[in-house]
């Protein structure tokens, strides 16, 4: 929306909301929720999405070091054939 608008009150509020998420992520990467999320492969798949849109559109750098620690979290329990290989607790 900032992009169409160029309104900057959106965009640091989605800058605020970006940092915020990313604070509550696990020092793993791990981002998720709860510990058995429903759609585990969409979900990274639209937290990818919006990082790569705060970074692109929104000027956001951190964006891509948040995305690092997703997707290093995310390269062993998220299998390509769909499957969800979960850490024991």
């Amino acid at each position: 929306m900032y992009k169409a608008t160029n309104d900057t009150t959106i965009l640091e509020k989605a800058s605020h909301l970006t940092d915020e998420w990313a604070s509550a992520m696990d020092a793993d990467g791990y981002f998720y929720y709860s510990r058995k999320p429903q759609f585990p492969h969409y979900i990274y798949e639209k937290t990818v999405c919006g990082l790569v849109d705060m970074y692109a559109y929104g000027g956001k750098k951190s964006a891509i070091s948040y995305l690092e620690r997703i997707t290093a979290w995310a390269e062993l329990p998220l299998q390509p054939d769909g499957h969800t290989f979960y850490y024991s607790d």
